[in-house]
């Protein structure tokens, strides 16, 4: 809508700009423990692992996601 004030889209922006950093930011969390993981036992983790991992990058990034 352009009769908004220009400070609310930069808010708009701000927010989606944090949310894409924080989902990254996640997936970099998620992949580093999956590493240790991997380097910890000598082998692939179950994919039981795997699964819970996405489930919890869905669920953390949710919040954010509402935000913009």
């Amino acid at each position: 809508p352009k009769d908004l004030p220009p400070q609310v889209g930069k808010q708009a922006e701000q927010a989606r700009i944090a949310a894409e950093q924080h989902a990254e930011a996640v997936r970099n969390a998620i992949q580093r423990l999956t590493e240790q993981m991997q380097k910890g036992t000598g082998q692939q983790p179950p994919a039981k692992h795997g699964s819970f991992g996405m489930q919890g990058s869905i669920t953390i990034i949710g919040p954010d996601g509402a935000t913009h």
